[in-house]
């Protein structure tokens, strides 16, 4: 079995290695030059499966969705199970946004910035337009939750990147 991704090291390729790990199995990678042409590969037939966070094509006939990953499922894909409920609980490989400043910025900077960011993230305007219209799953919180989130992710990162053969150091 064989997954296409959008190139070495990225999102989607580290996504299936960490579900490679999950689900005990070792799927041969086959790098393409951007999502559109793993997309394409797929739907062709040159390769089984394709971690991609894009769900343009969760409807079409030519691609089966198969799990989505997060802790709930998509608005814009209520019928497609999550990877828990697919029967892989330890997958959790979403795509997140965050807003940072230099190193140094000062603590009464961070603090504005992160209260008005909090502010629009409330407005019910921009909460239609990114959950419902776009099914990305709103978190607002503090500097220091981000922060602590990615570094646990620095650390998964690190070790799925160490377990792969395909990546370069």
């Amino acid at each position: 079995m064989n997954f296409g991704s959008s190139g070495v090291g990225g999102t989607p390729h580290m996504a299936t290695v960490l579900f490679d790990s999950i689900a005990g199995i070792r799927m041969t990678h086959i790098p393409y030059k951007g999502g559109s042409e793993a997309l394409g590969a797929l739907v062709g037939g040159q390769v089984d499966v394709l971690i991609n966070p894009l769900l343009g094509d969760a409807a079409s006939d030519k691609v089966k969705s198969l799990a989505i990953s997060g802790a709930q499922r998509s608005s814009l894909a209520p019928g497609v199970p999550t990877f828990a409920e697919a029967g892989y609980p330890g997958y959790d490989m979403g795509v997140y946004y965050g807003v940072m400043g230099p190193a140094g910025m000062p603590a009464e900077v961070v603090r504005k910035l992160n209260t008005a960011i909090n502010q629009v993230l409330a407005d019910p305007g921009v909460v239609d337009a990114l959950t419902v219209r776009s099914g990305i799953v709103l978190k607002p919180g503090s500097a220091e939750a981000f922060q602590s989130m990615l570094d646990e992710d620095i650390q998964q990162w690190k070790s799925l990147v160490k377990s792969d053969k395909s990546i370069v150091e």
